[in-house]
């Protein structure tokens, strides 16, 4: 599954509460990468960062696995 990712920079820059409501977060995956579903970049939610979305590379996700 393909997902975007972002800097700390970016993630601190983009984080937040958008249209209805809706809330923008990054998680880390496995490889320390913050990462994103790329759904939110058609989101209309989140119209206002659409091209900052769009400009962030597209990454294979690695979840963290939890052997517990």
């Amino acid at each position: 599954m393909k997902v975007i990712t972002a800097t700390l920079t970016q993630k601190k820059e983009l984080e937040g509460t958008y249209k209805n409501g809706s809330i923008l977060e990054f998680i880390l995956d496995s490889n320390g990468k913050y990462v994103c579903n790329i759904a939110v970049i058609e989101d209309e939610d989140f119209i206002d960062i659409r091209t900052q979305l769009e400009a962030l590379p597209l990454i294979d996700y690695n979840p963290i696995i939890n052997n517990k």
